[in-house]
């Protein structure tokens, strides 16, 4: 059997899987927040210029380019600021509006449901707060929510190069 023959039927096979998988399970879209620490570091257990940040993912069907969306879209927060680290449990409220070409957002505000005298966040682009309390937070400069591409997406880009080169290879041979 030609193997033009076999990678057609393969590709095929491929691609019926995939529309199968993508129309049925619904993914969390990450996102990496970076940041660098500024003013009262110390109180985090940090030095001026080290790095905060972490990961945030919402709901597959929140991120779409000028839609904002809310706390309820956030399926996972992981943020680490020196000491302390925030998970989904501590978030109150949220916002984003996503922007540019791969969906990054510049435009965001988490903030915890902490009361002032206990540990919390505020992070927006523009800078963030955090620590053991409001007295005592630390701060930071300008941060952006930046996609973090599914792993998938990598090995599918390789699968159809594959693909491509044993379509290629068959032509040759025949």
């Amino acid at each position: 059997m030609p193997i033009h023959c076999c990678a057609r039927r393969l590709a095929a096979l491929v691609a019926v899987l995939l529309s199968i998988v993508s129309t049925s399970v619904a993914a969390t879209v990450l996102f990496e927040y970076r940041s660098t620490c500024e003013v009262n570091c110390a109180s985090l257990g940090l030095s001026t210029g080290d790095a905060v940040g972490g990961v945030v993912g919402f709901t597959d069907a929140a991120v779409a380019f000028g839609v904002a969306f809310s706390a309820a879209d956030v399926d996972v927060f992981d943020l680490t600021f020196g000491t302390f680290t925030f998970d989904r449990t501590s978030l109150d409220t949220a916002f984003a509006v996503f922007t540019g070409l791969e969906p990054n957002s510049f435009f965001f505000e988490f903030v915890s449901g902490a009361p002032g005298t206990q540990p919390g966040y505020n992070i927006t682009a523009t800078g963030w707060l955090a620590g053991p309390s409001v007295a005592e937070a630390a701060s930071g400069g300008v941060g952006a929510l930046m996609r973090i591409p599914e792993p998938a997406s990598v090995a599918l880009v390789l699968l159809a190069l594959a693909m491509g080169g044993l379509v290629r290879r068959g032509r040759r041979d025949a």
